[in-house]
Order: structure tokens, then C-alpha cells, then sequence
């Protein structure tokens, strides 16, 4: 049978409707309502393939002059102007029993002969990553990431947390790398050396995400808005603001290593290489601070694969400088440290790089750069309690190191050991929060709440899933997993208890990182900050202190008072939840 193809009418609506439906999830299908705008206001621009008298097939989208495709344009029909310059595509639909024949293509090719007939100077749609390929048959070109909130929940939820995973399992992989291959050339003081070192490292590291959090909120919700100016003006001031920040920090921090070597009771045999290593990571603290920033404003864009490129080159560069450092010239800690450094050194290299010639989607002035206090009051307001809530959550750990620390050698390094794989086994949990934190972001700024409200739902599902599997798989593995870090023996036996019982925070904290995520993207951050010093005050710190000293022969109980912290953390974030739903103050502005 002869197939028909020509454009539409209100009274195609039924039609179109249904294969709208059929076509896509619920969360990603325009609705009945908003397909009978859009043909009242341009039927003329949906292309339509029947099957006899079966609507099997459309495409359609508005006309404008604008040569983005945002997410206005899809929610708001009134915006078609039909002598516009560019031809919008808001979907290509085929019922799926009549896919894989080629009639997509023959509708897309009916559409841009008509926009070539009527002189339009081009066509404009979004795709996932995975169509890219195909729509470039038809002579669409790839201009990157879309900032669209537009598209399945689950499916952004993906797209942007598996680049973000991917980069933070490689910056996690810095200490890693470090620890791991110190301990291939070097005696238990080294390796003790070194965790303690990047134990002080992480802290820094994460309190630095942390205070960025205010950058990407902020710039999420602006693209979000479609708001460029605000975007370049939050953009400009993060860089100036990070920039002074990092240099005083370093300065001080260079003056007191000695003395946080001191505080983190490092064992004696350790001491002067945990102080060797710290010296040559605090010159990196601009470094990292850049790094993070520049990676912060990819990621308020909507764009995550950029940063895991950067950092993807540098976790190279550092592993290589560590067999040269540590194993070739025998540098031991100061070698580790240095190969860190300098790999840092590359990751800022080539972000400022990349940046200078894409500007990140936004064109930054001088006047961007300016301080403006009400522009770094808003930046602060929301990433200072992300970073005190970061900064608590890793003295918590601090202490529990200097607990493991006055135990000996032994555990101390088990401790070390264990407290690196529980920052690896924790990427998936803490992508989810940075995730939640800009897509929430971007869909408040976009004013879809509903949909902020499924990205955490789904993150919750993603997190919790992923705990309750990794905890049941290192009940059976802990000792296995620690012998990968340390041909010792005792350390193994010492480390395996420790990690079964740590490994159960994984469930938790992946809950309360995403209830955290979404706190930040509503603008209350201060929440994330109240959820984890409650937790640290009241169960974390006295839990390790109370388990060491009544449980001097095993270090599980000690692991399973983190854990415990993090259950509570959890109970807080539902109740603060709750409440602010109840009041109607889910969204900034409302109550």
C-alpha cells in the first residue's frame, strides 16, 4: 500500500497523540494538550506518513529565528513565527512496528526540502549521544552538548553522571596511584606516609568541589533560565574569588605541614615523608583549585565529558611520573607528591586550553571578572556549607585516622588502605550528588520542578541499589581487595573487619549525597551542612572513639560507626524533606 505524507490539521490530533504516546515514556512525551497548541499554531510544520488510513509516522517542530534549540520553544507554541529564519525538530516518532524501514528518514528528508524551499537557513534539533551518527546522514552537524532540561529523566541522569563518574574515579585514582605504587617500592612507613598525606589531600580536594558547588548551581540554573549573561557574570566571579582564595590557603597551609603531621599523630617512622608529601601537594592546592573550577563551569553547562577528559590525561601523566619518581630515582613520598603535582599541572594545562577556545558555551568579558558582592555573596551562600559539610566529613575521617594511628603501624596503614577504597567504592554515590545538584539546578532554573523532583528519585534508586550491591560483594572479598595495597600481612588481616563493616556506608551515604544534591540545586545548602556536623557530632567521632576502646582487637566495630553516621544523616535529610514540602518551600522563593 502507497504511503502518504503531507502536513497537518487540529483534526489530526487523535493521530498524533497516539503515536506520540506509543513512541515515548511519559516523562518524555509532550502531552495531548500541548501537541493541540502546537498544531493550532503550526500544523503546516508537522510531517505527517500514513499507513492507508494509520498514522504511522511524524515529524514536526515551530519556525524561529533563534538558532538554538531551548526548551521555551517546546513548552510555549505562541513562539512560532513563520517567517523565521530556522526550522525547529522537536521530534521524529515512528510506531515501532514500523521502524527500521526507512520512513523516519523519508520524513526528515520531506522537511528539509520544504525548509529549503521556503528559504529557511537551516534545521536545529537535540538528539542523545547515541543518534548523532544517524542524524548526520541528513547533514545535521554536531555543536556540542545541549543545555536542554528536554528528554528522559533517567536518561540525563545517565548521560551526565557517567562522564562525572568517570572523571572523579580518575582524580580519585591520583591517591590511588600514589598508594598503590609506593607500596609495590617502599617499607609500611612510606605507605603510612602517603595515606596519611592524601588523607589530608582528599579533605582539601573535596572542599574545594565542595565551594564550587555554589559555581555549578549557579550557572546551572541560569542556563537553565536561559540566562547568558547571569551565566558569564557567575562564571567570571568564580574564577577571580577561587583564584585569591587558592593562593592565601597555600601560603598558609605551606607553614603549617609540620604541624598537621603533628595533629593526624602520624606515626614517628612516617613523619618526615607524610611532611614531604604534604609540602609538595599544598604548592598544587592552585592546581587542583583550577582544575576544579573550570570543570565546575563545564558541568553548570550541562557538559560532564569535557572535565573527564582533562583529568582522564592528567591521571596518565601521574601514573607514569609515579614509576619514574617512586620506582626509578627511589623518591619515596616526596616522589608520589611530586608526580601528583605535576599532573595537576597538565590537567590545568589543557582545561584552559580547551576553555580559552570554547569558553564553555559562554562569552566572558572583563566586567565578568569584576567582584560583584551580591554575584560571590550567592556563590558562597551555597557552596560554603557544601564545602564546611565536606571539610566535617573528612576531619570525622582525620580522626578516626589519628585514632588508628595511636592503635600502630599496623592498623594505621589498614586504616589508610581501607579509607582509599571506600573513596573509590563511593564514586557512584558522590556522582550522583553533583549530578542531582546541576540537572536539579538546571530544571528549577528552567521552571520544572516536577522534573528536578524525578532526577532525585531516580539518583536515590541508582545510589542505594549500587550500595546494597558493593556491600553484599565485600562481605565476601575484604581481604583480597586490601592485599591489592600491601604485601603485609597483618595490615591485610587488620584491614579486612574494617572494610566489611565501612563497606554498609555506602548504602547510606549515597541517600543522604543525593537528598544533599538536591538541597544545593533549591538553594538550601546550609541542609547538607546541619545533616553531616549532626552526624559527625553525635555518632561518627564518639562511635570510632568508643568502638577503638572497647574493641581493641578488631577494627569492624569502628568501621560500622561511620556507617551508623550516615543512617542518621539519612533520617535528617527525609524529616527536613517533609518539612519543607509541607510548607511549600521546595523551590527558591515559594512559602
Amino acid at each position: 500500500m502507497d504511503r502518504i505524507i503531507r502536513t497537518a490539521t487540529l483534526a489530526d490530533l487523535d493521530a498524533v497523540a497516539a503515536v506520540e504516546a506509543a513512541c515515548f515514556p511519559a516523562a518524555e512525551a509532550a502531552t495531548r494538550a500541548e501537541l493541540a497548541d502546537r498544531l493550532a499554531h503550526y500544523g503546516g510544520h508537522f510531517w505527517l506518513m500514513f499507513d492507508g488510513g494509520t498514522l504511522i509516522a511524524f515529524v514536526d517542530g515551530m519556525v524561529t529565528d533563534r538558532a538554538d534549540l531551548t526548551d521555551d520553544l517546546y513548552a510555549d507554541a505562541s513562539l512560532h513565527d513563520a517567517h523565521g529564519a530556522w526550522q525547529m525538530i522537536f521530534g521524529v516518532n515512528t510506531l515501532p512496528d514500523y521502524r527500521r524501514h526507512g520512513y523516519a528518514g523519508q520524513l526528515l528528508e520531506r522537511a528539509i526540502a520544504d525548509a529549503r524551499a521556503q528559504g529557511r537557513r537551516g534545521l536545529v534539533l537535540t538528539c542523545k549521544d547515541r543518534l548523532v551518527h544517524y542524524y548526520a546522514k541528513f547533514g545535521f552537524v554536531s555543536e556540542g552538548v545541549s543545555a536542554s532540561t528536554h528528554g528522559g529523566v533517567f536518561g540525563n541522569i545517565v548521560r551526565f553522571s557517567l562522564p562525572y563518574l568517570f572523571s572523579y574515579f580518575l582524580q580519585t585514582l591520583y591517591g590511588m596511584a600514589d598508594l598503590f605504587i609506593i607500596g609495590q617500592y617502599a617499607d609500611a612507613s612510606g605507605t603510612t606516609a602517603v595515606s596519611v598525606g592524601s588523607q589530608v589531600m582528599h579533605m582539601l580536594t573535596l572542599m574545594i568541589v565542595g565551594l564550587a558547588m555554589g559555581a555549578t548551581v549557579t550557572i546551572g540554573q541560569a542556563v537553565g533560565a536561559r540566562d547568558q549573561k547571569s551565566a558569564a557574570r557567575y562564571t567570571g566571579n568564580t574564577m577571580t574569588l577561587f583564584l585569591v582564595l587558592s593562593v592565601a590557603v597555600t601560603g598558609l597551609l605551606l607553614a603549617l605541614a609540620r604541624p598537621i603531621a603533628a595533629v593526624m599523630s602520624t606515626p614517628a617512622e612516617a613523619v618526615s615523608g607524610t611532611v614531604a608529601y604534604l609540602r609538595i601537594c599544598f604548592l598544587g592546592v592552585p592546581l587542583i583549585t583550577a582544575y576544579n573550577i573550570i570543570a565546575s563551569v563545564f558541568r553548570g553547562l550541562g557538559d560532564s565529558k569535557r572535565p573527564m577528559y582533562f583529568i582522564a590525561v592528567a591521571c596518565a601523566v601521574n601514573i607514569a611520573l609515579d614509576y619514574l619518581f617512586i620506582g626509578a630515582l627511589h623518591m619515596g613520598p616526596a616522589g608520589a607528591a611530586l608526580g601528583t603535582t605535576l599532573a595537576q599541572a597538565v590537567s590545568v594545562a589543557v582545561s584552559l586550553a580547551v576553555m580559552r577556545g570554547a569558553r564553555g558555551g559562554i562569552a566572558l568579558t572583563r566586567d565578568d571578572f569584576r567582584p560583584q558582592r551580591a554575584v560571590m555573596g550567592r556563590i558562597l551562600r551555597i557552596g560554603v556549607p557544601i564545602a564546611l559539610q565536606d571539610g566535617l566529613i573528612q576531619i570525622a575521617f582525620l580522626f578516626i585516622t589519628v585514632i588508628a594511628n595511636r592503635r600502630g603501624l599496623t592498623d594505621a596503614a589498614a586504616v589508610g588502605i581501607v579509607e582509599k577504597i571506600i573513596s573509590f567504592l563511593f564514586l557512584v554515590p558522590s556522582s550522583m550528588l553533583s549530578t542531582v545538584s546541576a540537572l536539579g539546578a538546571q530544571c528549577i532554573g528552567a521552571g520544572k520542578p516536577r522534573r528536578a523532583l524525578q532526577t532525585l528519585w531516580y539518583a536515590i534508586t541508582v545510589a542505594f541499589g549500587f550500595g546494597v550491591l558493593i556491600s553484599v560483594v565485600i562481605q565476601f572479598v575484604a581481604e583480597p581487595v586490601v592485599a591489592l595495597f600491601t604485601h603485609d600481612d597483618a595490615v591485610v588481616a587488620a584491614g579486612g573487619p574494617y572494610l566489611r563493616g565501612y563497606i554498609l556506608d555506602c548504602c547510606f551515604a549515597g541517600v543522604h549525597f543525593c537528598f544533599s544534591g538536591y538541597f544545593c540545586a533549591i538553594g538550601r545548602s546550609e541542609l547538607s551542612f546541619v545533616h553531616n556536623i549532626t552526624a559527625v557530632v553525635l555518632v561518627r567521632v564518639p562511635g570510632a572513639y568508643l568502638t577503638s576502646r572497647y574493641f581493641p582487637a578488631t577494627l569492624l566495630p569502628m568501621g560500622l560507626a561511620t556507617a551508623a553516621g550516615s543512617l542518621l544523616s539519612v533520617i535528617i535529610c527525609v524529616i527536613a524533606f517533609l518539612v519543607l514540602r509541607r510548607h511549600g518551600k521546595l523551590l527558591p522563593g515559594e512559602g
